[in-house]
């Protein structure tokens, strides 16, 4: 009986402290609120474990203190989605690329969508996701990013045969295309050099020339111009009867 007593005395010892703890800290609040010390009202606020209040008072109050109030309020709660909240508000999603757990990489790459650092973060997930293995889920994100030369050194990994050679360039052409990219590495022009030869050699001459305009006059190798001309004389025969009047063939 004095057990349950004394259990009694100490529950209502207990809600008298806490109500008296709330209307202090009430009145204190709103005695700050008054003379317009939204600071203390907020620290008030924080003090009692009333984040809810503190974050209303911290919003009309000046920006670097509902940005402290924030922080702090982001910093105490540990909840993953208030990270990717943070990440948002502080437009640092790179943090997110770096700490997400790459199980989740989908999720990840929606969150970039409308970013203008969409490319970068991209290709950022795909070296991470390569890093990890998952070959598959990196190239996605390398042709999100519009990253000619990763995909295509992924994909040119199982080129090991003509029909393997026809579906890598058309898919690497059109990949090219829709980025609308014009600046290739060097293995992508040695291959499409092959490419062209092979296409050249079954008589689809105005083909293997098309491929070779999309590299881009610049970035064409000895080997590639006279591989253009030759194309070029050949498909008109009157250049190509001027090409060995002048020794050019």
């Amino acid at each position: 009986m004095q057990m349950v007593q004394r259990k009694s005395k100490m529950m209502m010892w207990k809600w008298k402290r806490a109500v008296i703890l709330h209307l202090m800290t009430v009145f204190t609040v709103q005695r700050a609120l008054v003379v317009g010390d939204n600071k203390r009202a907020v620290s008030q606020c924080i003090s009692a474990n009333k984040w809810a209040d503190a974050l209303v008072i911290a919003h009309v109050g000046t920006t670097s203190l509902w940005e402290s109030t924030w922080d702090q309020y982001l910093k105490k709660n540990r909840s993953p989605y208030l990270k990717v909240v943070s990440a948002m508000v502080n437009n640092d999603l790179l943090s997110l690329v770096n700490t997400r757990p790459l199980k989740f990489w989908k999720e990840t790459l929606a969150l970039f969508a409308q970013r203008d650092e969409w490319t970068m973060l991209c290709d950022t997930l795909a070296s991470k996701l390569m890093g990890d293995g998952n070959t598959l889920a990196a190239t996605l994100c390398f042709i999100c990013a519009g990253n000619i030369d990763k995909t295509f050194e992924i994909w040119s990994r199982s080129c090991n045969s003509l029909k393997f050679l026809q579906d890598l360039m058309e898919k690497t052409i059109v990949l090219a295309l829709a980025t609308g990219q014009k600046h290739f590495s060097a293995s992508l022009c040695k291959l499409v050099e092959k490419y062209a030869e092979i296409l050249a050699s079954q008589g689809l001459l105005t083909t293997a020339m098309e491929y070779l305009k999309l590299l881009g006059s610049e970035e064409l190798s000895t080997e590639l111009v006279i591989l253009k001309d030759l194309i070029a004389l050949s498909t008109e025969p009157g250049k190509l009867f001027l090409g060995f009047l002048y020794g050019v063939v």
